[in-house]
């Protein structure tokens, strides 16, 4: 651990000790996993090379069909190792190392960089991602005469007549609304129980708000954010309800009160109602912030394989659903390896 710690100094710009609590969080405390997952390159005995891989549950209601979905990241090697193509290396040999164990890998934040080692692997591209984004200058500008501090200082929480405002997650409540028994979805979605939320938000440095939809003091609904650049940017990352009304209230709330300069949500594979409510609410996909982005750095897809390192044609199949096609997945940000 000491060593993958001060490799990662290189990828997260964070001291060792943080590291350390990363990776122990990511790859140790996984509770669906029985040992850490990852490759690890030496020369001699110093660690010079990294690629962590963290499995998720996923689902297929409508047949009761549950894998385990494996997503690369957390890739590193030292800057004198590098361009010896020592990642790709890494790779190969962690699909001979997962299967048969595991059968999909799914890549949600390959980068410019690294999209041509993962086509070079077999990696096939989804789709490209984009973003919803909804930009209040006013709250921007009024950002810029607050003082620096958490990112949660300017939110206000408390209940808000049938909507409130948490710090933290409420996660049987979550899981309840997550975890519906009567869904007939027959595409891959994420399996999320309380067991995923609790180990989830444990992870260091995270500041997440949690909205909450309520009915007679239950919880009906949620949405998730994860804020970043001093609290001013507010990622939508998960959201369910027991009816699309309850997802509805939270995202006008959230548009009407909230303090957030920027709110944005990757449009992996919203369904269509969702996307309309954000466009009524001022959501724009490439709008004048992703322009800029899109002139700055290279839009990224996301990529998908069998982890059998020599597929088949049935190998892209799992439980009947093309992997290699969109329409077979449901995919929230909450589960990308921005984490």
């Amino acid at each position: 651990m000491p060593g993958l710690a001060k490799l990662l100094v290189y990828l997260t710009g964070a001291d060792s000790s943080w590291n350390r609590d990363y990776l122990s969080w990511k790859y140790l405390d996984n509770p669906f996993v029985a040992r850490p997952l990852g490759i690890v390159a030496l020369a001699g005995r110093e660690v010079v090379g990294f690629r962590g891989y963290h499995a998720t549950p996923w689902q297929v209601p409508a047949s009761g069909y549950r894998t385990l979905v494996l997503s690369p990241g957390d890739t590193c090697v030292q800057p004198e190792h590098r361009m010896k193509r020592l990642s790709v290396q890494m790779g190969r040999a962690s699909m001979k190392e997962f299967h048969p164990t595991y059968r999909v890998l799914l890549n949600m934040t390959a980068t410019a960089p690294s999209v041509p080692g993962y086509l070079r692997m077999g990696f096939v591209p989804l789709q490209v991602k984009s973003r919803l984004t909804r930009t209040s200058l006013w709250r921007l500008a009024r950002a810029l005469f607050r003082s620096r501090g958490s990112p949660l200082g300017s939110v206000e929480f408390g209940e808000f007549d049938d909507i409130a405002v948490l710090p933290n997650p409420l996660l049987k409540e979550m899981g309840r609304v997550a975890m519906d028994p009567s869904s007939s979805e027959t595409r891959l979605i994420p399996l999320q129980d309380e067991r995923f939320f609790r180990w989830y938000f444990r992870a260091p440095r995270d500041n997440h708000v949690f909205y909450y939809a309520l009915e007679d003091r239950r919880v009906t609904g949620y949405v998730v954010l994860r804020l970043g650049y001093s609290g001013q940017l507010a990622t939508i990352i998960d959201y369910s309800a027991q009816s699309f009304t309850a997802v509805a209230r939270i995202l006008r709330f959230l548009v009407r009160t909230g303090p957030f300069g920027l709110i944005q949500t990757y449009s992996f594979t919203p369904k269509p109602e969702l996307r309309q409510l954000l466009q009524v609410l001022g959501f724009r996909e490439n709008g004048a912030i992703d322009r800029v982005r899109r002139w700055r750095s290279t839009v990224w897809p996301l990529l998908v394989r069998p982890v059998k390192p020599n597929p088949s044609e049935e190998d892209w199949f799992v439980d009947g659903l093309d992997i290699r096609n969109i329409s077979s997945w449901q995919i929230p940000e909450i589960r990308s390896d921005s984490i």
